[in-house]
């Protein structure tokens, strides 16, 4: 009697990492070729100049860098789905590595600072020096977190880091933009009950009527409504409130995805930092690829880049020691944590830009606030640098201190 072979058994779970994170490669490879081919169009017809053709190239750079980062998701996921022996490409650092990038990074920056002032070839290699400015720091955090807690596997981590980089990003920005639409329409009710603001809405779209946009025309058109009492509320509340809810749910994905694999709680805090760290990644690069003020910019984005890693990192370990150890209480502050100090950057950040934008007509309040906003945001980001470390350490003694019978990591290669 033949002996039937067995069939083989696939990993599911992986198989579906594998190809959303294939899926996700080839969409942003897409957009940097749609980016690219535009510039270029424009750029042979004399439409756009070289300040706009560098920002499109940085950003096409920037998206087929990404593209490339989802790769080892996927060949890690064919690895375990279907039982292949394939190259590894882990996301940890030895701490001699680690101190080549801190020397690093201030060269990157004095490089891409002279790059972006050069009308030449400047554009050419300022996307190298950009993607390290943006990648640097947050490979840097990844390392001072994870280091010496419990191993978990090569796969999980690139797969959390793959879903805060394309998943979570697509979930918020469709959230955002249903919440944006609300905002629009009550912005249009208002318009509709104020007749000065209705001839300024006006007077202000028939600027882009014209074949030639001065920069001056928008800003003396959009000042009206900058300047309305209800404009900084409505947005400190948009920005302030309702993003940082939306972002600080959504963005920690992947650790509602592994809460039934029995996480321990410095997995938990791990995988949400991973999956902060991506959305934080693709959030610098799809925001910040001008050469105008190329230094200023990418240095902020250094901060916004620890409050996302720090807050889904918080929310990360309170959801696994909940579902644990039942502490839903814990969950509650540390997501009300999360908020705020999201929320606080937000509105500090949009305080400078108001004050900033209407200089001399600001109301004395954002006036005070856009002048403390600089100090403001500074200390917020040494705060969450501070706690990232802060919870690495007190997580290396809780591992230390771990009995036999508490839950252990579970590696999965």
């Amino acid at each position: 009697m033949q002996e039937s072979t067995p069939s083989p058994k696939y990993d599911w779970f992986s198989i579906v990492q594998m190809g959303c994170s294939v899926l996700g490669a080839f969409f942003l490879w897409g957009m940097a070729f749609i980016a690219l081919f535009f510039a270029l169009v424009n750029k042979l017809s004399n439409s756009i100049g070289n300040s706009n053709f560098s920002s499109s190239f940085m950003l096409a750079s920037g998206l087929i860098v990404c593209g490339f980062l989802l790769l080892p998701s996927a060949i890690y996921s064919i690895k375990k789905g279907f039982d292949r022996s394939l190259p590894t490409f882990p996301i940890s650092i030895s701490i001699k590595t680690f101190a080549w990038l801190i020397i690093a990074l201030p060269l990157v920056l004095w490089i891409g600072h002279w790059l972006s002032n050069q009308a030449g070839f400047g554009w050419v290699f300022l996307p190298i020096f950009h993607v390290l400015a943006l990648g640097l720091p947050i490979l840097w955090v990844i390392y001072l977190a994870i280091n010496h807690l419990p191993v978990t596997s090569q796969q999980r981590r690139w797969g959390l880091f793959s879903t805060g980089m394309i998943l979570s990003p697509t979930l918020i920005l469709f959230a955002e933009l249903v919440v944006m639409v609300i905002f629009v329409l009550l912005v249009a009710f208002l318009l509709t009950n104020d007749p000065e603001l209705f001839e300024a809405m006006n007077q202000f779209s028939q600027i882009f009527d014209r074949r030639n946009i001065n920069p001056e025309e928008v800003y003396e058109g959009i000042l009206p409504f900058l300047s309305h009492p209800g404009a900084f509320f409505y947005m400190i509340a948009f920005t302030a409130v309702i993003v940082p809810l939306i972002e600080e749910t959504i963005k920690p994905l992947g650790v509602w995805f592994l809460l039934n694999r029995k996480l321990s709680v410095s997995e938990g805090f791990i995988a949400g930092l991973l999956c902060g760290a991506g959305y934080g990644w693709i959030e610098n690069i799809a925001l910040t690829y001008s050469s105008q003020e190329w230094l200023v910019t990418v240095t902020g984005r250094m901060g916004t880049s620890l409050i996302h890693m720090a807050t889904a990192g918080l929310t990360g370990y309170a959801l696994v020691n909940a579902w644990n150890n039942k502490k839903y209480l814990q969950l509650g502050g540390a997501f009300l944590l999360a908020v705020l100090v999201h929320g606080l950057w937000n509105g500090l950040a949009v305080s400078y830009a108001f004050a900033s934008l209407l200089n001399k007509n600001a109301p004395i309040l954002v006036e005070r606030l856009g002048l403390a906003a600089p100090l403001g945001l500074f200390v917020l980001a040494i705060t969450t640098f501070l706690i990232i470390v802060g919870s690495n350490r007190r997580l290396q003694k809780q591992a230390d201190h771990v009995s036999d019978d508490t839950v252990q990591p579970q590696i999965q290669e």
